[in-house]
């Protein structure tokens, strides 16, 4: 029992670390998104730095987004090289968020609470890949000869989206 509360102990202190850096270093930011893409606005985590040591330990205390860089710090060649930790999905910078919320300054507590209002009811697009995998589905129980309506409610969509799905597919 004892080890057990030791980490949870540890755990906290890693969490209380990482809140540390975000409040100094970190960015709470939205993306506009890309119309072009499909991409629509979401919220991200963005920390810079030149200690790569930092930028790691960060990355292993919540397991999510992903380390960049090297990159060139500057046009002076004395300067160290830039790493940086970002967060974009939206599930994971949510969740970010939720809890580092209570160690966080005025100003960063503001600004977590305005990307939480915006993105936190929002519901999640799925993202292309799943659409056209389902959509493949979608196809072969059409050619397997189950219904429209049937499909419809195992899928979680109306009788016209099927139908609009499979007159798509004529096209390809």
């Amino acid at each position: 029992i004892l080890f057990s509360l030791c980490r949870v102990c540890m755990e906290k202190w890693k969490l209380a670390w990482a809140c540390g850096i975000l409040e100094g270093e970190g960015t709470f930011s939205r993306d506009s998104g890309k119309y072009q893409t499909g991409q629509s606005p979401s919220p991200r985590i963005k920390v810079g730095m030149t200690d790569k040591d930092t930028i790691e330990r960060l990355h292993a205390v919540f397991h999510m987004g992903k380390l960049y860089g090297p990159y060139r710090n500057g046009d002076n060649p004395n300067h160290n090289p830039l790493f940086v930790w970002q967060v974009h999905r939206r599930v994971e910078v949510l969740s970010i968020l939720h809890s580092i919320l209570p160690f966080m300054g005025t100003r960063r507590t503001q600004r977590i609470r305005a990307l939480l209002k915006e993105f936190d009811g929002r519901p999640i697009r799925p993202s292309r890949e799943f659409i056209a995998e389902r959509n493949a589905s979608i196809l072969s129980c059409l050619r397997a000869g189950q219904s429209r309506f049937a499909i419809g409610h195992d899928f979680g969509l109306t009788y016209r989206q099927i139908a609009s799905i499979e007159r798509a597919a004529r096209y390809l």
